[in-house]
């Protein structure tokens, strides 16, 4: 036995969202078909009127926060307008220090150069000045006279010139390759020593000369001889002297 069927009112939960598009013939047929149209007039006007209280509340509401949101971001403005402030002031002493920073950095890679320059220039000096002193030894030493010289003193003394000559020989390499540039080396030292080689090729020419027609002289300084023209490259001389 059927149940007589009475109309039901309209309410919100009528209105629940679904996955589907709202169609009203369908929606007034499934619930609404056994009411009147006055009594659904009625029940969609008294829901539209709470829904319009309840939407009219939750504006005020919501405005009241947008109020206050407002007021309180207005009252922070000041503080991120000083904050920029301070920001921008900072970022200017930044860019001042970096600048800084950066030129004192520069300041201190030239003051380096400068120092290594002038400890360069300051080697230069103290190898010149000792290159010099071995030169103008030699030259001393070169111009004694050893012509009535005992063997011994004649061997004492080609050792001491043989020294002089390699330790000058050996300095004025190292400055050349270093300190080629500097003008007291290339003008003044550079001809002396080329003089004091010259100059010691004939000095030792002329004692072997001596030596060898002199067969009583000892055979240390023979082998002297010997043994300082190999180290100077001119053993071929030697041979030669010996021949005639």
């Amino acid at each position: 036995m059927s149940s007589f069927p009475y109309p039901t009112a309209v309410s919100r939960d009528d209105f629940a969202p679904t996955q589907e598009e709202f169609d009203a013939d369908a929606f007034l047929y499934t619930h609404h078909r056994y009411a009147s149209l006055d009594s659904l007039l009625k029940d969609l006007k008294r829901l539209s009127d709470v829904l319009n209280d309840e939407l009219l509340n939750l504006v005020n509401v919501n405005y009241a926060e947008f109020i206050r949101l407002g007021k309180s971001i207005d009252g922070g403005l000041d503080v991120v307008n000083s904050i920029q402030v301070e920001v921008r002031r900072f970022s200017k002493q930044l860019h001042a220090i970096n600048a800084n920073l950066k030129s004192c950095s520069q300041t201190v890679k030239d003051l380096i150069a400068a120092r290594q320059r002038l400890l360069s220039l300051k080697t230069s000096i103290k190898l010149c000045c000792v290159l010099n002193d071995h030169v103008t030894n030699f030259q001393t030493l070169l111009n004694l006279d050893m012509d009535t010289a005992n063997d011994e003193s004649l061997l004492q003394h080609l050792k001491n010139l043989t020294s002089l000559y390699l330790s000058f020989s050996h300095l004025f390499g190292v400055v050349s390759d270093t300190h080629g540039d500097v003008v007291f080396v290339n003008k003044v030292l550079r001809d002396k020593i080329m003089s004091c080689k010259f100059e010691f090729n004939a000095y030792l020419d002329e004692v072997s000369q001596t030596t060898l027609r002199h067969r009583t002289k000892a055979p240390e300084i023979i082998l002297e001889l010997l043994n300082i023209y190999k180290i100077t490259g001119r053993e071929a001389s030697m041979i030669r002297l010996a021949k005639r």
